[in-house]
Order: structure tokens, then sequence, then C-alpha cells
């Protein structure tokens, strides 16, 4: 029958096109999820050798990322980080602060820290103190907000501005001892001197 033919070469046609449509679709998809994966792997691979360490939070505080210079400024692998509250990384009184930092910067939309860089201190997982160059900024993605900090540790830096105000202070001391020893020979040499002169 002339008419089954051409409705089974239809079908076949049009069951051809379509599995030519949904490979083409899968090729597509498999292209963009390839492109997606190599941009997500060249951005890790970013955050994982940058040199200062770099920490991204969501609105409530809680860690959603830790590079690897992060994990050495602190000492906290980014496993044990990941998911928890960002406060455990400050001494008091900022630790038990920061959450109501954050929410009233989400609420009233004034910003004090964020958009800028200031020096504050932070905590080890040991305990140990130490300052650091923190600067923070907000982005959103699709859904949320998150907040991303770039941390420099800058113990160095105070180490040797302590050294050069003590070498200070000390060339100070040295130069108003001098002063007062030179003044007191000025005057043990003057004085027999002008005995001296005084009989001629």
């Amino acid at each position: 029958d002339p008419g089954f033919l051409t409705v089974a070469v239809t079908l076949a046609t049009l069951s051809l096109t379509l599995l030519v449509a949904v490979a083409n679709g899968l090729l597509r998809y498999q292209q963009l999820y390839h492109k997606v994966e190599s941009k997500e792997a060249r951005l890790q691979a970013i955050l994982d050798t940058a040199v200062d360490g770099i920490v991204t939070i969501d609105r409530h505080g809680l860690v959603r990322s830790f590079n690897n210079a992060a994990e050495r400024l602190f000492g906290w692998q980014a496993e044990d980080v990941v998911g928890r509250n960002i406060n455990m990384l400050m001494p008091e009184p900022h630790r038990t602060r920061h959450d109501s930092y954050l929410s009233n910067y989400m609420e009233s939309g004034v910003a004090r820290i964020i958009g800028t860089g200031r020096e504050v201190t932070a905590m080890r997982r040991d305990g140990s103190l130490f300052p650091i160059r923190l600067a923070i900024g907000r982005t959103e993605v699709p859904g949320e907000t998150l907040f991303v900090g770039f941390i420099t540790d800058i113990s160095q830096y105070k180490e040797l501005e302590q050294a050069l105000r003590d070498s200070r202070d000390r060339a100070e001391l040295a130069a108003t001892s001098k002063t007062a020893f030179l003044a007191n020979m000025s005057h043990e040499i003057l004085t027999p001197m002008n005995t001296i002169i005084g009989f001629t």
C-alpha cells in the first residue's frame, strides 16, 4: 500500500530528524559543560595559586570557599572551615559581634568595611593572633549574595615597623645622652681653663 509506505517513510524521516536533533543537543550540552568545567578549573587554579588568602562567605557568615593561602595563614584545612561561621577566625570581641555586623549591613546597606581595606587581628587554629590586612568585596551571584575577603599577613611589616620605632627611640636617647655629655664635658674643661686664664 503506497499510503502505508508514505507514512512509514515520514515516520522514519521524523525519527531520524529527532534523533539528529537530540544528538546535536547532547553534543552542544557536552561542549557547554566542558566550557563551564574549564572555566571553573581556571578559576580554582587562580584561587589555589594566589599568594594572599581568599575566603568567600555567604550573607549568614558561613564560609563557602577557603583557598590554599588561607589554609597556610590560618592553619585550617578548607574542609574544616567550609560550612562553618567565619567568626571562628576572629578573636573577641569581633568573634561574637561579627554576625550582627553582617546582618546590620544586609538590613541597612551601609558599608563600614566592605569595599575598603583595613588592618585587623586574626586568629590561627592554635589560638595565636596575628595582624592582617583585610579587604572585602561584595558580589551577587544568581540566588545569593557573597562576600569575598582578601587577606594578607602583615606580621613581618609590623615587626619591621616596631624595629624602626625602637631604632628611632635608641637614636633619640643616644643624641640626648651625647648632648648632655658634651655640655658636661664643656663645663668640666672650661672651668679649669677659666681659672688658668684668670691667673695670667
